[in-house]
């Protein structure tokens, strides 16, 4: 078989190139497995909305209003990275409690919170934010918000991320209130498959039949299935 040869200084400039991503795999890597809040992860890349993301904001905007964000709703949001979709809907919503829990909370410290993300935003609503924030540090399988229940779980675009999402699921059953609903917004396929992996860390995509299935087998009752373009769901289940 012919061997290929790099010249040595394209090899240096690959490596140049490749050693960002690579460290930054090992450090998300790190991240989802270690059980310290505060952990090394994502928060270099801490979203924050601006007036130049018009377009998504409203587009949550729309999206609070598919999933009936209401007053005095509790709320647990899961995978929440930065809060900033959560933050977002506090601009159009009062006196919403908002659970935001994530395996690496160090994009949603109290103190990011409170000196950062709600004088942004509400410089950019214009007056003060009433919603509060709650951040809670969960891990692969177990959320950690005590005894504490809430109305409405939220799971936008990560459950693929889940390694066990049948655990993750039973622990959503748990903390939701009778009556209470879960929201899933994900990309379904014609088949399961393995989601993407990032850094060696991911779940499964799964058919809509086969999702409805696996949450259904949880305890949760389907409600309605909103589907936006071919592959994208909200599922709407209830306890």
């Amino acid at each position: 078989m012919e061997q290929i040869h790099i010249h040595p200084m394209k090899k240096l400039l690959l490596l140049i190139l490749l050693f960002p991503l690579l460290c930054s795999c090992s450090l998300y890597y790190r991240a989802i497995h270690k059980s310290i809040e505060g952990r090394m992860g994502h928060s270099s890349h801490c979203l924050v909305y601006s007036e130049k993301d018009s377009a998504i904001i409203r587009d949550i905007f729309n999206y609070g209003i598919r999933i009936g964000i209401n007053e005095n709703d509790s709320a647990l949001s899961i995978g929440a990275g930065s809060g900033c979709r959560e933050f977002v809907l506090s601009m159009f919503t009062d006196y919403v409690t908002f659970y935001l829990e994530d395996i690496d909370t160090s994009c949603i410290t109290t103190k990011r919170t409170i000196e950062i993300y709600l004088p942004h935003y509400e410089s950019l609503r214009g007056k003060p934010i009433t919603n509060k924030f709650i951040t809670t540090g969960g891990t692969e399988r177990t959320l950690n918000i005590g005894n504490s229940k809430v109305n409405k779980v939220i799971i936008f675009n990560v459950y693929h991320h889940f390694t066990d999402d049948m655990a993750v699921m039973s622990e959503c059953y748990r903390v939701l209130v009778s009556g209470g609903q879960m929201i899933i917004s994900e990309h379904v396929l014609k088949r399961n498959r393995k989601s993407y992996k990032f850094c060696d860390y991911g779940g499964t995509y799964k058919s809509e039949e086969n999702f409805i299935r696996d949450v259904e087998a949880a305890g949760f009752r389907l409600d309605t299935v909103i589907r936006i373009g071919k592959y994208y769901r909200d599922f709407f289940f209830s306890k």
